[in-house]
């Protein structure tokens, strides 16, 4: 295409003229500017308009603006020219030419001396690239929209003072207010006083990092003065023309809550029920104890003695682990290391005399166990110490008893017993022995613990048993 080529001044001196100097800024502009007669003829066009047809001023002289610009034969149905002609106004349209592109087009009258229309100045801007962004964000904000309108949750915005500035329909419908009334409320005014400090501590974290870091609970006063649990999302929404917005997501929880609540009083009231069955089994224990407390007392011979004293033991020690249940408020385990103390106590208590001096001590760790475990460990600890001052330290002598619990690899338990006495009688076989304590060791390990029992002789007497945590303690 040929530029156009406007007069271009060899002296310093030359000065355009007026219309020269209105054609050099027509030319210089980013817009396609055409005059054209009242019959739609160009009669001049600016360079911008000879560039994006790709023609020269001796192409478009005279030639149709509907067959130039939109290759059809006669005018555009919403062509601005023809309202200039009939209006003698201003007027501005939109069209979209052959090849795609969006135009803005405003025709301007042109009058002569005196006041007929002699022609019309069309300025012609291309808006493709605009329009596709406004459809962009128009199918957007239609999405979104819909998005907010039809969804389940409560959806709504509201400024940094709490004052709603949207809601959706679901949040109406939560609350009872209409739309309207929304609008006219704040949120933090759906909150009792004790909320607030919560719901601030919300919005200093959204002004902060832009978002919450976890849900949060909060319970709304409704219009007819009900109570509903919500719980809320949240994250700030930047805007150029002001303060932030809060954009806020909730989620019905009542009914969660009402169900926590029963579920809460339910275990409370089934917490009260079992400390009582304890106490009372713990109760009934003593008073079983006693009466072969009173029957050993008042037996004349002293194995009958001896047997009562046993029963008695392994009964209080049965009764101390439902003692330690009732106290601690712990259903399912026992915290072993200080349940091992008070039952160490209890047995040199039954066990000791003045004509020998024996020292209990417990080492280890603290390891709770399920109260199915707990039972028949105390059980076979209650053996093992009967046995160590019985045969260990007969009347006369001294030594130490220890009782060591531990943790042998992630999932196994250690206990020994071990004293420094004069050890098992030479030529004893356990495994043959019929005794109903040896027996009924064997038996409380291997098939209640599901362990492994050891006698070890190595300067008085050692019993060993380990046996894995069952899985209700493991994550103790």
């Amino acid at each position: 295409m040929k530029e156009f080529d406007y007069p271009r001044p060899r002296k310093k001196s030359w000065k355009p003229t007026a219309w020269q100097q209105g054609e050099i800024i027509l030319h210089a502009l980013t817009a396609a500017v055409t005059f054209l007669s009242p019959d739609h003829r160009i009669i001049w066009m600016n360079q911008r308009g000879l560039k994006i047809l790709d023609l020269t001023p001796q192409d478009i002289e005279g030639a149709l603006c509907y067959e130039i610009w939109q290759h059809r034969s006669y005018p555009c149905p919403n062509c601005p020219l023809q309202e200039v002609m009939r209006t003698g106004q201003t007027k501005e349209a939109e069209l979209t030419t052959a090849d795609g592109r969006v135009w803005n087009l405003r025709g301007h009258p042109v009058f002569d001396e005196n006041g007929q229309i002699t022609g019309v100045v069309e300025v012609r801007q291309e808006v493709t690239e605009r329009k596709k962004l406004e459809l962009a964000w128009k199918e957007s904000e239609e999405r979104f929209r819909a998005l907010f309108e039809r969804s389940l949750l409560c959806v709504y915005l509201h400024d940094l003072s709490g004052k709603f500035l949207e809601a959706n329909e679901a949040t109406s419908e939560l609350l009872g207010y209409s739309k309207e009334e929304l609008l006219s409320l704040t949120w933090t005014s759906l909150l009792d006083e004790k909320q607030l400090p919560r719901a601030f501590k919300v919005v200093n974290e959204l002004l902060q990092t832009g978002r919450q870091k976890e849900p949060r609970e909060f319970k709304l006063r409704t219009k007819d003065g009900r109570q509903v649990w919500v719980e809320t999302e949240a994250c700030l929404l930047p805007r150029q023309d002001g303060l932030p917005i809060i954009l806020t997501v909730a989620h019905d929880i009542t009914h969660r809550k009402e169900m926590e609540q029963r579920l809460i009083k339910s275990l409370e009231e089934k917490e009260v029920l079992l400390r009582e069955i304890h106490h009372r089994v713990k109760n009934n224990l003593q008073v079983i104890s006693s009466l072969l407390d009173l029957r050993a007392m008042r037996a004349g011979d002293e194995k009958l003695r001896e047997l009562c004293q046993d029963a008695r033991a392994k009964i209080q020690t049965m009764a101390l682990i439902h003692t330690h249940i009732y106290q601690s408020g712990e259903f399912t385990r026992i915290a072993m290391k200080n349940y091992l103390r008070d039952l160490v106590h209890y047995l040199a208590q039954i066990h000791s005399d003045k004509r020998r001096s024996v020292e209990v001590k417990i080492e280890g760790e603290e390891i709770p166990l399920s109260v199915t475990q707990a039972m028949p460990l105390a059980l076979v600890l209650n053996e093992a110490i009967a046995n160590a001052y019985k045969h260990a330290f007969p009347t006369g002598h001294h030594g130490t008893i220890s009782v060591i619990l531990e943790r042998s690899g992630q999932n196994v338990v250690r206990f020994r017993v071990k004293d420094d006495g004069l050890g098992l009688p030479s030529g004893l076989n356990l495994d043959q022995t019929q005794t109903l304590g040896w027996k009924l060791m064997r038996n409380l390990v291997t098939d209640q613990l599901k362990g492994r029992l050891q006698i070890i002789q190595n300067k008085g007497t050692e019993v060993l048993i380990e046996f894995p945590l069952i899985k209700e303690a493991q994550n103790a």
